[in-house]
């Protein structure tokens, strides 16, 4: 791949361990210099994982076009909103 233009490898921090990951990224800069060209490595962290929070009545089915909000203040989902499960969102 790299000698077909490969010029970025990412790595997927949500699997593996580090030295799986050093293993790679070792891998990849021997690949890249046994085929004289430079290789970037992207390292994508993986970030909160933000989901809406609980409802009242355990779910809630919506139908096409009925408004709905997500609403950081919202404790407990109903039918017209519902909150994040991730409490750490800017609220303003």
């Amino acid at each position: 791949m790299i000698r077909a233009g490969l010029d970025v490898v990412r790595l997927n921090f949500s699997h593996g361990t580090a030295d799986d990951h050093r293993q790679r990224a070792e891998m990849v800069r021997e690949c890249a210099r046994q085929a004289g060209r430079e290789v970037a490595i992207m390292a994508d962290l993986q970030g909160p994982k933000i989901r809406v929070g609980k409802f009242e009545n355990g779910k809630t089915m919506l139908e096409p076009g009925q408004p709905f909000i997500l609403d950081a203040e919202c404790e407990l989902g109903n039918d017209e909103r519902v909150g994040p499960d991730y409490k750490d969102l800017p609220r303003d």
